[in-house]
């Protein structure tokens, strides 16, 4: 269009900022924006049906002040760096966001799923949307907040209170179905095309509701065994019990030769336990 020659240079951020300069002048850019929406805009029924939820952090090198949104708190990257809380809610596959909050560090996880959820509700005006999210996401409150608003949940459930209690009767009844062949099972494709069991497991159902209000509903649950977790389990079980009895074994050496053993139980505990610490 020019009859100049483009180098790579003119693609650089500075010559961008002056092509832009030029092209914000009404006269100009409301021409050009209306032809560019024209050949490249579509409009989609976008599925308002799940919702996920979750929360991240970004730490840095900053300083940190009384009512600062740089905080210290729980941190998977550097607990020794300041960080802020991120919380979406985006659609599910498509990842577009749908609302965002921005929080101080220090906040727990638990008690920012339900602000996002209210605002998505608000701005969706939908029920029976089906929020996911993590395991932080499943506190008792979240729970009977969505109940309560007749949308649904899916999330892992804690390993405290009446889950805990009643997880052993659950895998129990999952190891007497899979004995019996009773189990839903799951299989994928895996790189080198064979079918291979993902997933297996069985559904139940059980009854929920809080202690301070009147809302009660019944919940169902999965439980799920993966072979794949199952067998990275074992293999970190069986590895952290050749490590221990590596360690009593030098504790306790067969008698020989410059080997001593210890026939004291207090000594014995007490090495163990200095063991366990520097291990730790």
């Amino acid at each position: 269009m020019t009859a100049q020659v483009v180098e790579p240079l003119d693609f650089s951020d500075d010559r961008l900022s002056h092509l832009l300069h030029h092209l914000s002048k009404p006269t100009y850019w409301h021409r050009s924006e209306r032809d560019l929406n024209a050949r490249s805009i579509e409009v989609y029924a976008l599925p308002q049906d799940v919702i996920r939820c979750d929360a991240t952090t970004v730490s840095g090198d900053h300083e940190v002040t009384e009512e600062g949104l740089l905080q210290f708190g729980h941190s998977k990257d550097d607990p020794t760096r300041p960080q802020i809380k991120v919380m979406m809610g985006s659609l599910d596959p498509l990842g577009m966001p749908l609302s965002t909050d921005v929080l101080s560090g220090e906040r727990a996880d638990d008690g920012l799923y339900i602000p996002i959820i209210e605002r998505i509700q608000t701005g969706l005006k939908t029920r029976g949307l089906l929020f996911v999210g993590d395991g932080k996401m499943s506190a008792l409150d979240t729970r009977a907040y969505l109940a309560r608003h007749q949308d649904c949940y899916l999330s892992p459930l804690p390993w405290t209170g009446a889950t805990a209690e009643a997880m052993e009767a659950w895998i129990t009844t999952g190891v007497r179905q899979g004995e019996a062949g009773e189990l839903a099972r799951i299989w994928r494709t895996n790189e080198r095309g064979h079918e291979v069991l993902a997933a297996e497991g069985y559904e139940c159902e059980r009854l929920c509701g809080t202690p301070d209000s009147d809302v009660a509903w019944r919940e169902r649950g999965l439980v799920v065994r993966s072979p794949l977790h199952a067998n990275q389990q074992t293999a970190g079980l069986e590895k952290r019990l050749h490590h221990a009895e590596t360690a009593l074994t030098t504790l306790t050496p067969l008698r020989g030769r410059e080997k001593r053993q210890i026939t004291d139980e207090a000594t014995l505990v007490r090495r163990l336990t200095a063991c366990s610490q520097s291990s730790g």
